[in-house]
């Protein structure tokens, strides 16, 4: 049986890749931490922040497809490094920019160049001919090193705006961005690292896309994932500054100490990123050993519970241990989800991770998009009570359509 040693072992190279990926992540994660402390400095409103938040998940819904077309034309490398230097002309750009427009146009760059990161990733761990006992893990690792670069970016992002300015943590964060060029342009990278079989990598149309929503199994999984991310990426990291800010106030004193509340937000929402750095590997080894996948359904109504408590329940204590719940739930979750879906048979590879992706990117940007609906008298907790319908309804429909025992 493959270990998870003799993974990393053989995949020295998909490391690498990994570990540029994670540094591309840092001033994304910073956006999340600190917009929704800082809006009154650059005069957005509810509606604005929403959109600038959602904007690069909306444009994913087009070039997660394009990002396959790429890859197929110039190979699995030009494309990426492309990918790298964007990443951080972007992350520069946050600190220089000030406008509404300005943030937009990032944003939906900011998406397009994301759906080449993660496109890179995905076709090394399940379409680069890697033993079905290996994907697991290889996913749980990859998990694992991207989502580190989300931590660092949230914990550093919120305290160098809180010491300095939004400005100064957008340079020096672009700056730790450049150090991907190392592992990108290194001298042992070899040329289009692991080759997909050409049979099976065909670019994914719109009209794929469309074929996988008429197949109810595959719209389960599709939901599962728009659900999932509605409620972590989307909602929680775009909002959960001003669920603390409504809970603590401005700051919070802790054993004589003054946190910041944006301080207060990048540590908490860095967490997720945190769990996934430690657990992803061992879930993804997990869920290579187990039939995991008969929890799913429980999973999905664990997350609508504990979006409730946060409607339902609002205090201190509450409001700092629901989201790290959350979030190592949603770390299984996801790996799961992923393997379910390149398990399903009726598809290619890249057709099916670029319409699941879709689906994710959707409900990661219809989150923050939702909080619109602050200016016309909506609350934060009918917005969370709305994710916990949809995560219900997600595990249910999983529950009736799939055999969970």
């Amino acid at each position: 049986m493959t270990t998870l040693s003799t993974t990393i072992s053989k995949n020295k190279n998909s490391l690498k890749i990994f570990a540029a990926i994670g540094l591309c992540l840092l001033g994304d994660a910073m956006l999340y931490t600190v917009l929704p402390t800082r809006i009154e400095l650059f005069a957005f409103s509810g509606a604005q922040l929403g959109i600038i938040l959602a904007a690069n998940r909306f444009i994913r819904l087009f070039s997660n497809f394009w990002a396959a077309d790429l890859y197929k034309k110039f190979g699995r490398n030009v494309p990426f490094k492309m990918a790298v230097i964007f990443s951080i002309l972007i992350t520069f750009s946050y600190g220089y920019f000030e406008l509404f427009w300005q943030f937009l146009i990032l944003r939906l760059l900011w998406g397009i160049v994301y759906s080449l990161l993660r496109l890179k990733a995905l076709l090394i761990i399940f379409d680069s001919g890697l033993p079905e006992n290996m994907q697991g893990k290889l996913s749980g690792i990859f998990r694992s090193m991207s989502r580190s670069g989300y931590m660092v970016g949230m914990i550093l992002g919120g305290y160098l705006t809180d010491m300095f300015s939004m400005s100064g943590s957008a340079y020096i964060l672009a700056a730790l961005t450049g150090l991907s060029l190392f592992f990108i342009f290194s001298k042992n990278q070899k040329e289009d690292l692991n080759k997909c079989k050409e049979k099976e990598f065909v670019p994914a149309s719109k009209t794929h896309l469309l074929e996988l929503i008429t197949d109810f199994k595959m719209f389960i999984l599709m939901f599962m994932g728009f659900a999932l991310n509605f409620t972590g990426l989307g909602l929680i990291n775009s909002s959960y500054g001003l669920y603390l800010k409504n809970i603590f106030g401005e700051n919070l004193l802790v054993f004589g100490i003054v946190i910041g509340i944006a301080t207060l937000n990048g540590i908490i929402l860095s967490t997720q990123s945190l769990f996934e750095l430690i657990l992803s590997p061992f879930l993804g080894n997990t869920a290579d050993k187990h039939s995991t996948h008969k929890l799913l359904d429980y999973a999905f109504y664990l997350h609508a519970i504990l979006m409730s408590l946060l409607v339902f329940i609002q205090n201190g204590f509450i409001a700092i241990i629901i989201p790290l719940i959350l979030f190592i739930n949603t770390a299984f979750l996801i790996i799961i989800l992923y393997i379910e879906v390149n398990k399903f048979q009726k598809s290619s590879v890249s057709n099916r991770m670029a319409g699941f992706t879709t689906a994710v990117d959707l409900g990661a940007a219809f989150g923050p998009l939702t909080l619109i609906f602050l200016d016309v008298g909506l609350t934060l907790s009918f917005l969370y009570l709305t994710s916990a319908i949809l995560l219900f309804t997600a595990g249910l429909l999983y529950r009736l359509n799939f055999k969970t025992t």
